[in-house]
Formats: C-alpha cells, structure tokens, sequence
C-alpha cells in the first residue's frame, strides 16, 4: 500500500470518525433536549387538565350550591320529611334542576338513601343510593371524580354533593357534568399534541371506552398495553406507538390514571405527544452529517493529492536516487524541493553522494599508488636477481684480486731462507 493511500486512508477514517462522534452527540443531545421538552409541554398539559377540571369541579359546586338553596328545593325536603309523604310528587323535579343549571346529572336522596328523582335515569328512582348517605355532611367537600349509571352505559361524572338538613334528617343534592370529549375539546393544545380520555369502568380494555376530542380513536388496540399497565400498578407510563413502519408517524404518550373518590382508578387521561419534529430534525442532522462527510471526502482527496506531491514525490525522488548509489552510481543529485524537512533530507543526500564521489575518487587514487608501488617493488625484486650473481662474482674478483695483491707484497718483503739461517749462524 502506497504512503498516499495509506494517508488517504488516515484521513478518510479520522473525519468519519470525527463526524460521525459530532452526529452522534448533537443527535443524543437533540433527542434529550426534544423529550425534556416533551416531558414539560406534557406536564403543562396535565396541570392545565387539572386546572380546568378543578374549574369546572368549582362551577359544579355552584351551581349544586344553587339547587341546595332553591326555594322549590327546601320546600320539597320539608315535604318529604313529613310522615307517610309521597315521592312520586318529585319524581321530575331533578330534570328540571339539570336544564335550569345546565348539569348533566341531578338527583335527590332522602335522608334514608331513597333516591327521589334522577335525571339521568329515572328508572333508578326508588333504589338506594347508600354511598350518599354514608358522609353525614358533605358541606366542604369538592368536586370528584364518580362512575355515573346510564340507560345506555356508564359515563364519567365530575360530581358534588351537598346536603340540605331538615330538623335531624338531611336531604342529599348531587350534581355532575360528563368528563368526556367536549371536555377534552376545551382544552388548549400545542401543535404535534392531543389528549385521550379512557373510561376505566369495566374489567380489562375495552376499545370503545377510549375517545379524544374528536370521539372514537382510530386503532384503539394499540392503546391497550398502556391502559393495561394502568391498570395494573396505578403509575403514570410512558410509552412510544409506532403506527406506520415510518418513525415520524410515532407518538409518545403519557399516561395519568384518574381516581374516584375511593382512591379507585376510574379513567386514565392520555396525552400524545407526535414525533415528527424529532424523526425530521435528526434526519436533517444525519443529512447535513452526510454532506460534511462528502465534503471531507472530496478535500481529503484533495489534500492527499497535494501531500503527495509535496512529499510523497520527494520521497519517491530520494528512493530512486538510493537505488542509483546502491547501483555505483556515486555521483547521483536529486533537486531540492524547499527549506522543510524534506528539502534538508534532499541536501544531506547531495551531501552524503558528493563525500562518497570525493572518497571514491581518493580511494582511486589511493588504488592507483599503491599499485605502482607493488610494480616498483616487483621490478627491483625482477632486477635485483640476475645482479645478485654478477655481484657476487664481482666481490669475489675483487676478493680474489686483493689476495693476489697480498700475497705478492709478502714475498717482496719477506728474505730468503738460507739468508734467515746465516744470520742465526
């Protein structure tokens, strides 16, 4: 693999990896920053749900406040506080409380838990309403939450009760208005949300119970799991619904139940937060990732280029020039490409190349002395062995000749024998 792939390489994987970290944290950052968001548009929601259902339990209070202090009211309780009094006298009155003070539900109980008159079922007139009479005085008592029985069903109440004593005996008026849709309509929602109401009134789930502000639910099922949990524990659950295989079709809701008075869970009040900003938002964010990346792509390609001939190129110069030394070629000069490091490389290898020339040329030099002096020494070694001989020849002549010369010098200078012995005589 070639220094400019492997740079190629080098930067291609630090930008991905540097993109892809950025992409990552903005997306988690992003994502936390939309379900913080979430979390207080849906709290705000809940507090305005309870906001107005406070409201609307206050403007029952009145107007049960109202009918507790009619005259007509008071007349009828005195009437029936009376011995052998006949009911049957009242048995509408409660329609008529309900269309004057515009309340679903009114009903009066005697002091005994007879129910008197219902407007809202009139069938039950006669039967005992005991959970009334168990509270002596319901005088301070708000607004609740109450399963109200229908001819056709079973309704949420927003109920209040307010007793009107009669000597020692009381008489009981219970108003309420439905908790249903047209409540949910009143609400005011931020765009992307909407809020579901689920009448817990019956074991299990049951589809047709679940309704929002525009009446049934589409896909009601899907709810099931959360109402189920609900159910289940009480606890408030968060739970995301993907209703197509597109993510930006998801929705996040929160779900609340809502308790009677008993502490029992009698509905559960569902806002459903979409989640199309978020899925639009990280997909642009994954957009703009891929750009850059593109982008970084294309300048690192770029930059490779330009590295490589900044450096790669020398460098391939500087190995070439090795191979050239390598192959005797001593006196090789690259060109020098700038003042950085790679241009001072270049002028230590002119450097190293011209010093190995000088020492190659000296070591010529140094060969070719040598050499004569071997010659030399072989030629004086070829002269000097035929003279040897001759020189010897000639000492010995010369030896020879000096003894010649002795020896005549001594008979000249010696006397003769009879001589020597005539002188002894």
């Amino acid at each position: 693999m070639s220094f400019r792939t492997k740079l190629f390489l080098v930067f291609l994987i630090t930008v991905l990896a540097s993109v892809s970290l950025v992409a990552y944290g903005v997306t988690h950052y992003t994502q936390a920053a939309f379900e913080e968001m979430d979390a207080q548009r849906t709290d705000a929601l809940v507090a305005q749900f309870q906001k107005e259902f406070a409201q609307r339990g206050d403007e029952v209070v009145h107007q049960v406040e109202n009918i507790a202090n009619a005259e007509i009211t008071l007349r009828m309780a005195l009437d029936l506080a009376r011995p052998n009094a006949d009911p049957s006298l009242y048995v509408h009155d409660a329609t008529g409380a309900a269309q004057d003070h515009g309340l679903d539900f009114v009903e009066f109980v005697n002091a005994d838990g007879t129910l008197i008159s219902s407007a809202q079922y009139p069938a039950r007139v006669g039967y005992k309403s005991e959970w009334v009479t168990a509270e002596k005085d319901w005088k301070d008592s708000k607004a609740f939450l109450k399963k109200e029985e229908l001819p056709d069903g079973v309704a949420l109440s927003l109920t209040v009760v307010r007793t009107l004593p009669v000597g020692d005996k009381n008489f009981y008026i219970i108003g309420g208005r439905r908790l249903d849709q047209n409540f949910l309509a009143s609400l005011v929602l931020p765009a992307g949300m909407r809020t579901l109401l689920y009448r817990n009134v019956e074991p299990g789930f049951v589809p047709s119970a679940l309704t929002d502000a525009g009446g049934e639910v589409a896909q009601a099922d899907r709810f099931a799991p959360i109402i189920e949990r609900i159910q289940r524990s009480s606890e408030p659950v968060v739970q995301t619904v993907n209703w197509t295989t597109n993510p930006a079709d998801a929705e996040t809701f929160h779900a609340n139940g809502l308790t009677g008075r008993s502490k029992e869970l009698l509905g559960v009040l569902l806002v459903g937060s979409s989640r199309r900003e978020l899925v639009t938002l990280t997909t642009h964010i994954f957009e703009i990732a891929g750009a850059v990346v593109a982008a970084a792509l294309l300048v690192g390609l770029l930059i490779s280029l330009w590295v490589a001939a900044r450096i790669t190129k020398p460098v391939e110069e500087l190995a070439d020039g090795a191979r050239e030394v390598a192959a005797g070629r001593w006196d090789t000069h690259i060109r020098v490409r700038g003042s950085d490091e790679i241009g001072q490389l270049a002028g230590a290898f002119n450097e190293m190349t011209l010093t190995l020339a000088e020492q190659k040329e000296r070591l010529v030099q140094t060969e070719r002395v040598a050499a004569w002096r071997e010659l030399a020494r072989r030629l004086a070694h070829e002269l000097r062995n035929p003279l040897f001989p001759m020189q010897i020849t000639v000492e010995n002549l010369q030896r020879a000749r000096q003894l010649e010369i002795s020896s005549s010098w001594k008979f000249l200078t010696s006397p003769p024998p009879h001589c020597a012995r005539s002188w002894r005589i």
